[in-house]
């Protein structure tokens, strides 16, 4: 066929902020992980189909092969119109430049026999493409879920996952571009005028006059699949779309059902809306099949079919290229073509050599588990307004292994309103008129980032299976067909394509446990891009299966950076926890354990970080009750002592991903080194609640170099510093450290109403300073104030930029939006939570739209993404959460 991340969400655990090791009171233990939310089923219509009508066909060839009448009338226009006084078909060696004058000119004769009254008009220029106003609205119907916040502050509901969206770079859920998602055209260094010389008409097979038809949707050539197209032919159809007609656009052969039918065709050209089609085939006009002919499939097709051998001319004429171009155009299997260099578009890649190769390690489901990755919305069968009546066909079902990215042909100026008329008539086409019994593609994605459900039983799938599609034979069992609605040969497809995309190969491949960095085991039959006998991909596109230009050379380049983004969606990252940090006299012993589900029982790399100076360790000591939890083996403890000298140091941990060389961060925490024969305070803040104007901190401290004796403990809330003597009555301190009973503190810091950094450090008395014992933000709030409530739902890397949704709204403010800061690294975007989350309001009662969206642009490297719900009264507020991401490099 002529023809896809994630939300990716990056996590990190976290340990208590605490300098001393897990010897300390209330000490964290190993906890397993929580799911997703998966996003709601759009089953009810989605547009009103109007009353059915039937298929247009405009017989091109009879039962014998020979053409009509209407197959050479632009041959005969075009031969007239240069001085040949008769044509000879095919055969004529007049050229079609310069006579695109003469069309209008005959429309306007026949105009005139037919009775019309007017001139008809003209209007020059090749189609506009439509540009969206607004994208997607969605309206979640899951119930929110609670959500605990790693803060004091009380854990707040969190509602279901919107799924994300046009990259253009667009915020996901409301899928509202942030740049027009309509494609452009690429530049090339054709000169000008060249288009307009087209091709000989020697060259040419058939060349209908423009012909005025009913309004349609969908356009395809069929003929009889006992015979066959000229070898080396090719199709160009071109529309009359809202008064203007559209460039030669060219569409290839659909080979994707393993039964074909009765019937061969062209890949389905979609519209939006036409009224007109002129069509060029070039190659041997004796060898054109039998029953060759147009068909034009209504927004609402019914199973009637209306035969047209005489069409009428429409009122308005292309100005322009009265043949299209029949230059030969290589396929490239990276798709770095002229086209995809000047294309803006990421690029960035991630494991290309298991991409070009296909000979990357194989990973069994068996060895993974499975990501928690929510379903995006998808407008379901029901939805987008199937005819279940057509369709025949009976669902088998396979082992998932592959996606398989395609594209339609077409105009791509349909509107957001247009496209389940789109899939109705894609559908209608493979059921009826190919004799499918139903449409090809597993799922569809339109311009907008709406996903459509394609063929039956797709959604009923069982996990790690999917639905036998009819769209890459023969490469239809064991893959998921999803294709972009429109044709990007030659212009750039919206970023927001990719990333639905990448949602719903991410979610399927997650729930069958599939490593998207990883081999197939399909292997390929060959292509004109691809070598015969190579192990396909995880997600490759249709021309590597099959001589066709699809998904177009901007798509098929972006797939190596799509295989990234479903691998870090739907592959987990590195979990693990950092269970103490020990400083002696010249070093700092950690220790904690870690693992990656993605490779079994197999160990992974840890890097410790003391200052500057970093230490790799594997985790493969005994650590018994992370396999009682997790299940994943019992060897992934790890204990690295960091040399280091004296004085105050920052320690990271981060779990390495070995697929990616990176990975999530454990904890970071500042530990002191003290000289010889002495020794670190030790301490721990158990507590921190913010008040009214004031923050009360309770806690533990002693310096083992003074027994007994109590030290001062300095609390700093912003700029404000307590100091506290830490000799309240614990006992169980005593217990566990054998110190004295009395080493327990507590103040109350008063504090303007804001946000404020309360910072805890334990002071050695030799040295008037000591090790931090954590370090965490509050909310103070005036008199009769709430705090602002919220969650971050994801946080991904998509292309240069960070993606970030969530919800956010303010108790005293009712239905009122609120402010979202979002903090790339140092760069911090507001965003209004002002986007339609009817979940928000099912669970607080406070207004329906309180969602944000936003992406933030961010150069290569690991950033860490924090985003906080601003109080209009304060200017500031709570913290909803902070994730690092990984931005790839082009």
């Amino acid at each position: 066929m002529a023809c896809l991340a994630a939300a990716v969400m990056i996590t990190a655990t976290t340990a208590a902020g605490a300098a001393a090791d897990d010897k300390a009171p209330n000490a964290p233990s190993v906890q397993a992980s929580g799911g997703a939310v998966d996003q709601p089923l759009i089953d009810a219509p989605v547009d009103v189909p109007g009353t059915a009508e039937p298929v247009t066909s405009i017989p091109l060839t009879d039962a014998a092969g020979d053409p009509t009448d209407v197959a050479v009338e632009g041959i005969e226009t075009l031969t007239d119109a240069d001085g040949a006084g008769s044509t000879e078909g095919a055969g004529s060696s007049s050229t079609a430049a310069g006579v695109a004058a003469t069309m209008t000119t005959v429309a306007a004769t026949d105009s005139v026999k037919d009775g019309a009254s007017e001139e008809p008009s003209t209007t020059p220029g090749p189609t506009e493409q439509a540009s969206p106003t607004e994208g997607p609205s969605e309206t979640p119907t899951a119930e929110p879920t609670t959500t605990p916040e790693p803060t004091t502050e009380p854990a707040q509901p969190t509602p279901s996952d919107e799924p994300e969206s046009a990259e253009p770079e667009s915020p996901a859920p409301s899928d509202e571009p942030t740049e027009d998602p309509t494609p452009t055209e690429v530049p090339t260094d054709q000169p000008d005028g060249s288009a307009d010389e087209g091709a000989e008409l020697d060259d040419v097979a058939v060349l209908t006059d423009p012909m005025r038809t009913d309004e349609f949707m969908v356009a395809a050539i069929t003929w009889n699949a006992a015979t066959s197209l000229p070898e080396d032919s090719r199709i160009f159809l071109r529309v009359l779309e809202a008064g203007r007609w559209s460039e030669w656009l060219e569409t290839g052969v659909e080979e994707g059902a393993d039964d074909t039918g009765a019937k061969a065709g062209t890949d389905p050209f979609v519209t939006g809306g036409a009224e007109a089609v002129q069509v060029q085939i070039a190659g041997e006009a004796a060898e054109l099949p039998a029953d060759l002919q147009v068909v034009l499939v209504p927004s609402n097709p019914s199973e009637a079919e209306q035969e047209v051998t005489e069409p009428d001319a429409p009122d308005t004429m292309p100005q322009e290229e009265p043949t299209a171009d029949v230059d030969d155009v290589a396929l490239d299997p990276s798709g770095s073509s002229e086209t995809s260099r000047n294309s803006d578009t990421s690029t960035a890649t991630f494991s290309t050599a298991a991409y070009t190769s296909g000979d990357g390690p194989e990973v069994t489901a068996a060895a993974t588990t499975a990501a928690s990755v929510s379903r995006p919305q998808i407008i379901t069968r029901s939805g987008w307004g199937v005819n279940e009546s057509t369709s025949t066909w009976v669902p088998q079902y396979a082992e998932l292994r592959a996606a398989v990215v395609h594209h339609t042909a077409g105009t791509n100026s349909y509107t957001r309103e247009q496209s389940a008329s789109i899939v109705r008539g894609i559908h209608h086409y493979h059921a009826v008129t190919r004799d499918w019994g139903d449409i090809g593609y597993n799922v569809l994605v339109d311009k907008y980032g709406q996903i459509f459900e394609g063929r039956k039983g797709t959604l009923a799938s069982r996990d790690g299976h999917m639905v036998i599609g009819g769209h890459a034979r023969p490469m239809n069992t064991h893959t998921l067909g999803i294709s972009a609605m429109g044709d990007f040969t030659r212009v750039t497809a919206p970023q927001l394509i990719l990333d639905r995309m990448a949602d719903v190969v991410a979610w399927q491949f997650a729930k069958g446990g599939i490593n998207a960095a990883g081999s197939s085991g399909l292997i390929s039959p060959g292509s004109a891009t691809r070598p015969a006998g190579q192990n396909l991909p995880r997600i490759f596109g249709h021309r590597e299966v099959a001589d066709t230009a699809c998904p177009g050379d901007n798509i098929q380049g972006r797939l190596p950076a799509m295989i990234r983004d479903v691998y870090a969606a739907a592959t987990r990252p590195p979990v693990g926890n950092v269970d103490g940090v020990t400083p002696s006299t010249d070093a700092v012993a950690v220790r904690g354990w870690a693992f990656d589900h993605d490779v079994g029982t197999a160990p992974i790399e840890v890097h410790v970080r003391v200052g500057t100076t970093v230490r790799k360790v594997t985790a493969n000591r005994l650590r018994a009750d992370v396999d009682r939890v997790y299940g994943t083996g019992s060897h992934h403890g790890f204990k690295v002592s960091v040399p280091t000298r004296p004085g105050t140091h920052e320690v990271c941990v981060r779990a390495i991903d070995p697929a990616t060389g990176t990975g999530p961060r454990l904890e970071c925490r500042d530990v002191t080194v003290y000289p010889p024969n002495r020794q670190a305070p030790i301490g721990h803040v158990d507590n921190v609640w913010p008040s009214v104007e004031s923050v009360a901190v309770r806690g533990w401290a002693f310096d083992p170099d003074l027994g007994p004796a109590p030290i001062e403990v300095h609390v700093r809330v912003g700029t404000t510093v307590r100091k506290v003597t830490a000799k309240r009555l614990r006992a169980d301190v005593d217990r566990a450290y054998g110190t004295g009973s009395h080493h327990g503190f507590e103040v109350s810091v008063p504090v303007r109403a804001g946000t404020h950094e309360m910072c805890v450090r334990a002071i050695d008395p030799v040295t008037g300073t000591g090790p931090r014992l954590g370090c965490r933000e509050v909310t103070v709030y005036p008199p009769n104030e709430q705090t602002p409530i919220g969650h971050l739902d994801s946080v991904r890397a998509s292309g240069q930029a960070v993606a970030v949704r969530g919800w956010a709204f303010d108790p005293d403010l009712g239905t009122s939006p609120i402010d979202v800061h979002v903090r790339v690294a140092s760069a911090v975007s507001t965003v209004s939570a002002n986007r339609l989350r009817a979940d928000v309001d099912r669970v607080h009662g406070t207004g329906t739209h309180h969602g944000f969206e936003a992406a933030v642009p961010a150069r290569a490297g690991t950033h860490e993404v924090c985003v906080r719900a601003i109080d209009p009264v304060t200017g500031t507020g709570p913290r909803l959460g902070c994730r690092d991401v990984t931005i790839a490099r082009r």
